[in-house]
């Protein structure tokens, strides 16, 4: 559906000229392909000689990690702590998709590519028989994972302003920004692929009314943003797509729309935001959601991205609807959150010392997330925008008064993960300003517990207590509202 679909309003119409003249960016597949290459053949070998070891250390519960683990929890921890490690050291990322590439055909082929990709093929198709079952829908399209457009022209407000000259140039006024504009025009063009995990196997995924919008049932929906600092995974692998949100989406009994955005430097900031709000029109405006239906779920980098769309729906977005206002979410499903973007290596948040010695992620992964997206650096500084003290830097800078509007938040933390004192922080603040927050702990596990298959009993736990905390919570209050 063209973006002009959408519009409520008048656009600049210079901003209508530059975006039509504008290409959108293609991903890069060289560069990621070549780095790829150099960690299979760096890896492989190396992992070949480690793994005895591995074996070894991972017998006895003194020499574990953590005593707590079992034999091949602590055998898949040391295995993906020294991935991301290196997937950090070579800049590994997945070549990103592209629209009716070969990657994105329901065959052999295509899952193959998919899986060497390390993007996984998504949904609810693994194996190759399953892709060929899939490749059964009408022009071999598969029917959970679909391309969404951008969002309407006009609205690109506030943060989101669409840029009409250099980088630098120019001032962007919102309610919770000021500043030059950041998004480039050809940003604007971006169509983004999502994935459905529908609750059971089976169900048809929503698919726009021919007829026109028409409202869904009150069955809720999770609105999903994988973690990956920014840099790394896609929605539909086999960590995001097929252990998160498939488990995700069978263990809570609902739907969850899952969203690939592009990953940095293709997206510098906000430029996941507009795809994030893409999401949001889509669910809502093509399928006929209304914002109390929709849950916004993150895990990790997904939950920093969860709260910056909530604060533009609250914020900016009422530049394009001021007649009705602010959309505002169910609840938010935030799962090892990075909400604290002030940690750094300069800056170590006090569980650092115990954390880092078991935990699957280190601080250079991050920092590595935010020099990509271009906050930190020459890039930022000649950009001119979003100092460390920002709001939009991290939800920890957020004013007290912004953060009183946030809707219900299920917060999720693994006890042996980097990220829990900013956790237990964010959750004493939203606590002290009277909002619903519930803070669910896993006593043992690491970072992103949920990705993870040796943790799959564990992140169930997790939804489950977060079925019970929405629907006894979240949905019985809003129902007597």
């Amino acid at each position: 559906m063209p973006t002009e679909d959408f519009a409520r309003g008048p656009v600049d119409p210079v901003v209508v000229k530059l975006v039509r003249q504008a290409k959108a960016p293609t991903p890069r597949k060289l560069i990621p392909f070549l780095k790829m290459l150099l960690f299979y053949i760096y890896f492989v070998p190396s992992a070949t000689l480690l793994t005895p070891l591995y074996i070894l250390r991972s017998l006895l519960p003194l020499t574990r990690l953590d005593p707590r683990w079992s034999f091949i929890q602590n055998l898949g921890v040391m295995h993906v702590r020294r991935v991301v490690r290196l997937f950090t050291r070579f800049g590994v990322q997945p070549i990103q998709p592209r629209e009716n590439g070969w990657r994105e055909s329901s065959t052999i082929l295509g899952t193959f590519l998919g899986l060497l990709n390390l993007s996984g093929p998504g949904g609810r198709v693994v194996h190759p028989e399953m892709a060929l079952r899939a490749a059964e829908h009408a022009a071999g399209q598969r029917a959970d994972r679909v391309w969404i457009p951008p969002p309407p022209l006009d609205a690109f407000r506030g943060l989101l302003t669409i840029r009409t000259g250099k980088a630098g140039e120019g001032t962007a006024h919102g309610p919770t920004y000021n500043g030059p504009p950041l998004i480039d025009p050809a940003f604007a063009k971006v169509r983004t692929r999502c994935f459905w995990f529908m609750h059971k196997d089976g169900i048809s995924p929503p698919v726009p009314s021919q007829k026109g919008r028409t409202r869904n049932s009150d069955r809720p929906v999770i609105l999903y943003f994988h973690g990956g600092a920014s840099v790394t995974f896609s929605a539909g692998d086999l960590f995001m797509g097929e252990t998160l949100a498939k488990n995700l989406a069978h263990t809570t009994g609902i739907d969850v729309f899952s969203v690939d955005y592009l990953l940095a430097p293709e997206a510098t900031f906000p430029g996941s935001i507009v795809q994030a709000l893409a999401s949001w029109f889509y669910l809502t405006r093509h399928l006929g959601y209304l914002p109390s239906q929709i849950i916004l779920g993150g895990d990790s980098y997904g939950g920093e991205l969860v709260l910056s769309l909530t604060r533009y729906l609250l914020g900016d977005f009422r530049l394009y609807e001021p007649e009705s206002g602010a959309e505002k979410p169910a609840a938010l499903l935030l799962l090892s959150p990075f909400c604290d973007a002030r940690a750094s290596i300069e800056n170590k948040p006090e569980c650092f010392d115990e954390n880092s010695k078991k935990d699957i992620i280190a601080l250079p992964y991050g920092a590595w997330g935010h020099e990509a997206r271009g906050l930190f650096g020459d890039d930022s500084a000649d950009r001119g925008f979003l100092k460390k003290e920002d709001p939009w830097f991290t939800f920890a800078n957020l004013p007290d008064e912004e953060a009183k509007r946030y809707p219900p938040m299920f917060i999720a933390n693994g006890r042996s993960e980097l990220l829990w004192d900013m956790g237990v922080a964010m959750v004493e603040r939203c606590r002290s300003l009277g909002l619903n927050v519930y803070h669910h702990v896993d006593p043992y596990a690491v970072h992103d517990y949920f990705t993870l298959v040796i943790f799959l009993e564990e992140a169930k736990v997790t939804y489950q207590a977060f079925t019970k905390w929405f629907r006894e919570g979240v949905q019985r209050t809003q129902s007597h509202l």
